[in-house]
């Protein structure tokens, strides 16, 4: 069995998984209606009780009435759907079919007559790309479905079934009815949105025609495609300038296999483990049939991907090499393990086989890859899975096991799916140490990653010595070895990609200490510059100019990383509006706290800091019912009763003009600041997680966004009183400029900490920096050793280094 923190990180709002069945149950509903009306008005017509049943149908029927236990598996899976709301009423039409016999009749109509179509209602767009399945949907859901279709001779009477609908509706000029241009074709202006949505890259707004091989002037009402499955297997114009691929010399590189969206990452996978229990974790094995060469992935990493119906369906090579071995496993159609059927607490998934992804790569038909590729990647497997219906796998003739070994290219075409559901896994041996970019990581709501990239979409190996930043990618996880734990570490330690809610956790391999000092340097040189600069009257009165200086200086440092030769990371995009309240806060954040430095002490500015500690932890206890240990939170007190005496006795004017103290003003800059930076970091923290975003990502956009902000307040707040740009020394332009460097370094360097230690982590070991400012500042400010300030100061450090 594989350790609890193994189990792999998935997606986990998979319903209605690539949009073959719709996301609305009533478009179910209305679909099988429609069959069975089809279906009854079909008998009247002939004046019989019953169809008359093809042949893979019938003997489908004969099996099943052959033994008793078949018969008692096929009618109790009707009868064990239970008989309350919702299920009385069934997900496809109110319980109209009730027993096998009714089954076998709506397979026999799908199998001669019908081919998938596009489906628009008034409030919601849906597929019915599953007719067999969403017949089934309840009742593979139940306990004796699940021994039903487990069944290998009942899944060889349903493989004819699916073939002969493949070979009779699927591959024929029967099928071409549904890729028109009418409403419910494939070929419908809904229908092409969706595909070109899903297909074009961020910023291209290229057309169905100029992205797919058609003809739509030679035949407008079908564009030149001769069947559904002509329509489904539709190959690019140009894929190399479509998809080209990325790093193709570089075997470090591993490009996407398929045009697909991330659905599970699993580190440590087993030889045998409990792929039908809850969790679903990967037994290596079995997924490869017990090939000899699937020892090789015993403590290896899985990653799985999903297609959807909108998407392109063919393979390419993850990798360039040699293919050694390749094979076709049949497998189950209709198999839902009782972990998410009747007996699961969520009830059983309404659009089957969606949530058990993981489940069918062992058991369903699949395709298996696998290739010899140079170091440090060496042998990989690559697998293709029918989800469902007649997703069947079709290897080109070039990599067929008679001609093997045979040279592969990275981004070659290998092999496609023709028709149903499809998902695929990329399977790397133990040891190969990978780096996840985040585009490549699963998440509540899945974003497709395009065929043949690997910026942003891909996965790269990496020396595990080196810094993810130094190798373009957000660091998503550290694979070791993990023979060498005992029982009670693997019982005790944390998923290694991603926490069980499906969010991302980053895992650095570079050492945090490291950007925690980076950060305390670049902050003690950011205050002190800034205190110099604001005994410029001129830069006192201009605190928008200057946060908007040292927003543009961030944004243009984030944009020479992101370009060549450095690419340290790729600029993605984000609908401005969830971006407006992190840039405000970050507006905010600057000002505030630049304004409690114009107005008051060093000491005091820093000490003020401290309670953002406990600002930030109420802030996540009120917004998401984090808490902090007993111990940390009664820390806290004395750090904030140190605050308190700072505030009071640095405020108290002084006959000496020597001695600096802190104005009304600094103290209100101080704590509407701490709230606002509180704000920002835990805001931090989750933008990371609602956009997936890595910090640079998402400080590039909303840096622009807070500059835009303060254009608008320019001018009616800040006061300049003649050359308003221009400071009146050349120490403080140089100072003004080597401030903006220090602020952007602090800006890069609290966004890697907040992701790498969480919010309030990030501030605690952020009051490193402290000890040695307050120190610093207490040296500047002329107050003696004796002054009432410094028990205070003494009390607060006590506090938070406790």
């Amino acid at each position: 069995m594989a350790p609890p923190g193994a189990l792999p990180a998935s997606q986990q709002k998979s319903n209605r998984v690539g949009g073959w069945l719709p996301q609305n149950p009533k478009l179910l509903i209305s679909w099988l209606r429609d069959l069975v009306a089809e279906v009854n008005k079909h008998k009247r017509d002939a004046s019989i009780s019953s169809l008359f049943l093809s042949e893979p149908v019938q003997q489908l029927k004969e099996l099943i009435e052959s033994t008793a236990e078949l018969r008692m598996l096929a009618s109790g899976m009707f009868d064990e759907v239970p008989d309350r709301a919702p299920y009385n009423e069934d997900p496809i039409g109110n319980k109209q079919i009730k027993s096998y016999h009714e089954m076998l009749e709506m397979f026999d109509f799908v199998m001669n007559n019908k081919a998938p179509s596009w489906k628009k209602l008034e409030y919601d767009a849906g597929l019915i790309g599953f007719p067999f399945n969403a017949i089934l949907d309840w009742p593979m859901a139940t306990a004796s479905g699940y021994a039903f279709f487990l069944k290998p001779e009942v899944n060889s009477k349903l493989k004819h079934i699916l073939n002969t609908w493949k070979s009779e509706v699927l591959m024929t000029s029967k099928s071409q009815h549904v890729i028109t241009t009418g409403e419910d074709g494939w070929l419908s202006q809904d229908s092409l949105m969706s595909i070109e949505n899903d297909t074009n890259l961020t910023g291209q707004e290229l057309t169905f025609q100029q992205i797919f091989q058609c003809d739509p002037q030679g035949d407008p009402k079908h564009w030149g495609f001769k069947s559904w499955d002509d329509f489904f297997t539709r190959k690019f114009k140009d894929i190399d300038q479509i998809r080209p691929v990325a790093f193709p010399g570089q075997p470090e590189w591993i490009a996407n296999s398929c045009e697909s969206k991330p659905f599970a990452l699993q580190s440590n996978a087993q030889e045998y483990d409990s792929f039908w229990l809850k969790g679903q974790a990967y037994s290596v094995n079995e997924m490869l049939h017990g090939h000899k060469f699937a020892e090789q992935f015993v403590g290896g990493t899985v990653y799985q991907a999903f297609l959807s119906a909108t998407s392109y369906h063919r393979w390419s090579s993850p990798v360039s090499g040699k293919v050694v071995h390749t094979e076709v496993v049949d497998g189950t159609y209709f198999s839902e393990p009782t972990t998410k059927g009747f007996t699961s607490s969520e009830g059983p998934d309404p659009a089957s086989p969606n949530r058990v992804q993981s489940y069918i790569s062992h058991i369903a038909t699949r395709a298996i890859f696998f290739i010899e590729a140079p170091k440090p990647i060496g042998l990989m497997a690559a697998m293709y899975i029918g989800m469902a219906d007649v997703s069947s796998c079709e290897i080109l003739q070039k990599f067929n096991t008679k001609c093997l070994p045979a040279n592969v290219e990275k981004g070659e075409e290998i092999g496609l799916f023709h028709h149903g559901g499809s998902t695929h896994c990329l399977l790397f041996r133990q040891g190969v140490n990978l780096a996840f970019v985040t585009g490549a990581i699963p998440a509540a709501i899945a974003v497709l990653v395009q065929l043949r990239v690997c910026l942003p979409s891909s996965l790269k190996v990496i020396d595990r010595t080196q810094s993810s930043y130094n190798h373009h990618v957000m660091q998503m996880h550290d694979l070791e070895d993990n023979r060498g734990k005992s029982a009670a570490e693997d019982a005790t330690s944390e998923p290694p990609f991603l926490s069980l809610d499906g969010t991302a956790e980053s895992k650095p391999r570079a050492n945090p200490l490291h950007a925690i000092a980076w950060m305390t340097v670049n902050t003690l040189a950011t205050v002190f510059t800034n205190k110099a600069i604001f005994l410029e009257p001129r830069w006192k009165q201009s605190q928008l100019t200057f946060a908007f200086i040292h927003f543009l200086m961030t944004w243009f440092l984030l944009f020479i990383l992101s370009r060549s030769p450095f690419g340290i990371f790729v600029p993605r995009r984000a609908p401005r509006l969830h971006l407006i309240p992190l840039g405000t806060a970050m507006c905010f954040n600057v000002i505030l706290p630049n304004l409690s430095l114009a107005y008051s002490t060093v000491t005091f500015y820093q000490i003020a800091r401290i309670l953002l500690t406990p600002t930030v932890a109420i802030m996540n206890f009120l917004l998401y019912g984090s808490s902090l240990p007993r111990g940390a939170t009664l820390s806290l007190i004395p750090a904030c009763v140190g605050v308190g005496l700072v505030t009071y006795f640095d405020s108290i004017p002084v006959d000496d003009h020597a001695i600096k103290t802190t104005s009304r003003l600094g103290i209100i800059f101080a704590f509407t600041g701490i709230f606002a930076s509180s704000l920002y970091t835990v805001w931090i923290a989750g933008y990371h997680r609602k956009l997936n975003m890595n910090s640079m990502q998402l400080l590039y956009l909303q840096a622009p966004m807070a500059c835009f902000f303060l254009l608008f307040f320019i001018p009616l707040v800040d006061d300049f009183p003649s050359a308003m740009y221009v400071p009146t020394r050349l120490s403080t332009r140089v100072l003004v400029i080597v401030s903006t460097v220090f602020a952007s370094l602090v800006n890069l360097s609290q966004f890697y900490i907040v992701a790498q230690t969480g919010p309030v982590s990030s501030t605690v070991v952020g009051h490193v920096k402290t000890c040695t400012i307050v120190g610093l500042g207490w040296a500047m400010s002329g107050r003696a050793v004796s002054d009432k300030s410094a028990v205070g100061v003494v009390i607060a450090v006590a506090g938070i280094t406790s």
